[in-house]
């Protein structure tokens, strides 16, 4: 199996959770990697990048799914936390996920719906992943 069929297979599997749990999902397929990206809820549960190699210092994902990875789960990084996964532990990855939605709605959103809305139409068209991904 090629690389990026592997993680093709993986991100279909982890998106078909998501939306089990209700959460809206937009995808980006990089072209020149096996990378994908994945937006939830319009970014206000944070985004997923799902790749085999070490990312690009500027982009700092919330969640990170790693081939292979073996290391910290819990990162601080510039102030952030960062949480690393490997595809073994896509189930630990999708409870994380579920339970950082529900620290969001309660600390900073609680009209969810209407705060995914406004996310949505403010980053409308935007250049990079907002123009390039779609909602799957």
């Amino acid at each position: 199996m090629s690389n990026k069929k592997e993680f093709t297979q993986v991100a279909d599997e982890l998106v078909q959770r998501l939306k089990g749990e209700g959460f809206i999902v937009q995808r980006y397929d990089a072209y020149s990697t096996e990378s994908i990206y994945l937006k939830l809820d319009y970014g206000l549960a944070y985004s997923v990048r799902i790749s085999g190699h070490t990312g690009k210092k500027h982009l700092k994902y919330t969640y990170n799914l790693i081939k292979g990875y073996r290391g910290r789960w819990l990162i601080k990084e510039d102030g952030a936390w960062r949480q690393y996964y490997s595809f073994e532990q896509l189930s630990d990855l999708v409870a994380s996920i579920i339970k950082g939605r529900q620290w969001a709605k309660e600390k900073y959103h609680p009209d969810y719906a209407k705060s995914m809305e406004e996310s949505r139409l403010k980053n409308n068209g935007k250049r990079g992943f907002w123009a390039q991904a779609v909602i799957v």
